[in-house]
């Protein structure tokens, strides 16, 4: 039929569908994490939930509270990851009878020491 659209601009409108209900999605959690609203009571529109943030977030102390969190965040991410990717590495040492691994921070040099029992 001529009236129908080309399937790679259906295509196309698709991916452009996914990418903005994605888009609210992450920012409707991120409104959330601002304000501590309950997600499933909220039912107000997008744009009232980014206006409120963006109030809240012109508070200094809550920017600066928020920052914190995020730094913290990111370490503790960085040393799940550095744990979750790491390789898998054992040392027996048979004189002292223990054993020697790696710590989730090995990228600092440190290592866990744990009893053979």
């Amino acid at each position: 039929m001529p009236d129908e659209l080309p399937d790679t601009v259906l295509i196309e409108l698709g991916r452009l569908t996914w990418s903005a209900i994605h888009l609210e999605d992450l920012t409707d959690s991120l409104c959330h994490f601002v304000v501590h609203r309950d997600p499933r009571e909220d039912r107000r529109p997008i744009g009232s939930k980014i206006t409120e943030a963006l109030r809240e977030l012109r508070d200094r102390q809550s920017a600066h509270d928020i920052e914190a969190w995020l730094v913290r965040a990111r370490e503790a991410l960085e040393s799940l990851n550095a744990f979750l990717h790491s390789v898998p590495l054992v040392l027996f040492n048979e004189r002292d009878r223990r054993l020697v691994t790696p710590s989730a921070r090995c990228r600092e040099g440190t290592v866990s020491i744990l009893s053979a029992g």
